[in-house]
């Protein structure tokens, strides 16, 4: 009984979801070249670690506030509906203490640790899960707003990776916050277009705008071309930052294309494997490996200030 209801927690707090915090050390390449900090490979990888790891916590907090907030709609998606809110699994209550317990775990080591600004920078990762997630706000649930506000998720991310390399008063350049922001978006709008498409597969009537209310405004060709929009915005900030951070990322331009391009055949498949987008990582292995040579090169030719 205790490990069935242990295994519950876990599936609330979304482990599996963790690997989005990758970000974090991206935020952390950015300062170095940037601000030029001087810092070796180890302490570079133990801190990243550990503030990745905190953005983790804060992360799993927002995905519990998530299924409260969800657990009603969730009950009109033929998936969802079994989660272990909407089914009835476990009683809401004592999750509201399991948040501030993730975020206090979060913020108080952080605060020791890192300082202030990358506390206030995980603290942001919170507020921007309440905003998208609980009304009156609640902006999830009006179009084109739910992707930009989900998106700034990754902006965030730069910051806290950023801030625990540093406690300088400069900010990551804005072409650099806005590059996650719209690779965010291309995903956030991949993910939208796939349920919609996997929803009116299953669903033939209005039961799809009970589970999510801005796909009373969403189509699939609306959806997809603000993938494309996304992409091609995200391109164009790859040659902006090449020219500001290191002109040897142009290199790594054709792979970022080819990667789009995979991207995109993916996303219109008519199997619908992207109702949760995040199985990409486990159903199309050979995706995720040509992702991480990718992540890789561009880290390669980056982090030209390690020692």
């Amino acid at each position: 009984m205790l490990s069935n209801k242990f295994r519950i927690y876990i599936a609330l707090l979304r482990p599996n979801h963790w690997f989005k915090n990758f970000v974090v050390f991206f935020g952390s390449a950015g300062a170095i070249i940037y601000l030029n900090i001087n810092i070796s490979i180890i302490d570079f990888i133990i801190k990243t670690s550990v503030i990745t790891l905190l953005a983790c916590l804060v992360s799993s907090a927002n995905y519990v506030m998530n299924d409260i907030a969800d657990a009603e709609g969730d009950l009109y998606h033929p998936v969802k509906k079994n989660r272990v809110l909407p089914s009835q699994k476990i009683d809401k209550k004592p999750l509201y203490k399991l948040i501030l317990f993730l975020l206090a775990s979060a913020l108080i080591p952080c605060l020791v640790i890192f300082g202030i600004k990358a506390t206030i920078a995980l603290l942001l990762l919170f507020i921007a899960g309440i905003v998208y997630n609980i009304q009156p706000l609640r902006l999830k649930d009006i179009p084109f707003l739910d992707v930009i506000t989900e998106s700034i998720n990754n902006p965030i991310r730069i910051l806290i990776g950023w801030f625990a390399l540093t406690s300088s008063s400069v900010y990551p350049p804005l072409a650099y916050s806005l590059l996650f922001w719209s690779s965010g978006s291309a995903l956030m709008s991949a993910k939208r277009y796939a349920e919609l498409q996997f929803l009116i597969n299953e669903h033939k009537d209005s039961k799809l705008f009970l589970y999510r209310k801005s796909f009373k405004t969403y189509t699939p060709l609306l959806l997809l071309s603000m993938v494309i929009l996304c992409l091609l915005i995200t391109i164009v900030l790859l040659v902006v930052l090449s020219f500001e951070f290191n002109m040897k990322l142009i290199t790594a331009m054709p792979l970022i294309v080819l990667l789009f391009i995979w991207f995109l055949i993916i996303v219109r498949e008519k199997n619908y494997i992207l109702k949760e987008p995040e199985s990409i990582l486990i159903k199309k292995p050979f995706f995720s490996f040509a992702t991480i040579i990718v992540l890789l090169v561009l880290l390669s030719l980056t982090l030209t200030h390690l020692r």
